[in-house]
């Protein structure tokens, strides 16, 4: 488990070969977990990152120069956007009551085995439902 990535408990589990496996990939796994979590945190500042925080502090005043993971991030957020027709905006924040996901039901759990590209897909009871495929 991390508690030190998006303010929230990670809890994962894996199927590995090996304790050794395991461990090399919950290392990584939580090593690109903390690089997002800087990468995208508004609220604090990290020496040699350009985050959310620098693009807002400097909104109207300098250009800034990004990490192509938060072009990324913002492509792919541009893209959901048009496909849900706004009903994913991260420009809505977390818990809003104006979010159109307010109420919806929480994700318990998601199963994968790592590494895996994440994929959207429709799900009835959720808006959304992130799933990695298993071969």
């Amino acid at each position: 488990m991390f508690y030190d990535a998006f303010d929230t408990v990670t809890q994962v589990i894996a199927y590995c070969d090996s304790e050794e496996e395991f461990n090399r990939q919950m290392d990584a796994l939580h090593a690109d977990l903390l690089e997002y979590h800087r990468l995208y945190d508004i609220y604090n500042d990290y020496d040699g990152i350009t985050n959310i925080k620098t693009i807002n502090d400097n909104a109207g005043l300098a250009p800034v120069t990004v990490d192509d993971k938060i072009l990324g991030m913002l492509e792919l957020a541009q893209t959901m956007y048009d496909t849900t027709g706004g009903k994913l905006n991260i420009a809505m924040g977390s818990g809003s009551a104006q979010s159109p996901f307010s109420s919806a039901p929480v994700l318990k759990s998601v199963r994968c085995i790592l590494p895996a590209p994440l994929l959207v897909a429709e799900h009835p009871n959720q808006p959304h439902n992130v799933s990695a495929p298993v071969d």
